[in-house]
């Protein structure tokens, strides 16, 4: 991805709760719009992701299958399952290449941006057999998704945060950082936590 280098330091859960009431309004509203085409045809410029992309693992879970357990508060903290992107396409609309976090070639999040600073970026989670589209916590366009981003719907956020420094650069034109993820329902909901895994990036 371009400005792979720009780092954008780790952003808090709480930046959801705290964005003003335009800013959610217009969260929601894009939550929605995108809501209606997640896993579905894709729309207008949308790219598909089916796994043939360099960064997204080759052998994708079949079905709605759950991810790895992770760590949790308690046995509330909601569990993420794995993206059957293989048989069920994700679109996340246009998209300056994406990212994905996994664990052991499991897939718990896709995200991505347009190449422009305005964007705060979308993805996709699946809980309870349901796919749920994300939206970023802030703008920041491809640099922000690629620096981990915070990410909701409303109901759930989810938060990357990866190793700093330079990634582990593939021949195929991956980036590649370790990284954790979180979810939780809420701001003050029981959390999850899921990793060692890695945050790859690639256009």
């Amino acid at each position: 991805m371009a400005a792979r280098h720009i780092f954008l330091p780790a952003i808090a859960l709480l930046v959801l709760a705290a964005c003003d009431e335009s800013s959610r309004t217009n969260a929601a509203s894009s939550t929605e719009e995108f809501a209606s085409r997640v896993g579905g045809p894709a729309a207008g410029p949308g790219k598909r992701f089916t796994g043939s992309e360099a960064w997204l693992p080759r052998a994708a879970a079949a079905g709605a299958r759950a991810a790895p357990v992770g760590r949790a508060d308690n046995d509330a903290a909601p569990k993420l399952q794995v993206i059957d992107y293989a048989s069920q396409p994700v679109d996340i609309g246009p998209t300056q290449g994406g990212c994905a976090f996994s664990i052991d070639d499991q897939v718990m999040l896709i995200a991505g941006a347009p190449d422009t600073m305005d964007s705060a970026g979308r993805g996709v989670l699946q809980l309870g057999g349901q796919r749920r589209s994300v939206v970023g916590a802030m703008a920041g366009g491809p640099s922000y998704i690629e620096s981990g981003p915070t990410m909701g719907d409303g109901t759930y956020i989810a938060e990357v945060v990866r190793e700093a420094g330079d990634p582990v650069e593939g021949d195929d034109g991956t980036f590649q950082w370790s990284a954790t993820m979180t979810v939780r329902e809420g701001t003050d909901g029981p959390l999850r936590t899921y990793g060692p895994g890695k945050w790859t990036c690639g256009t």
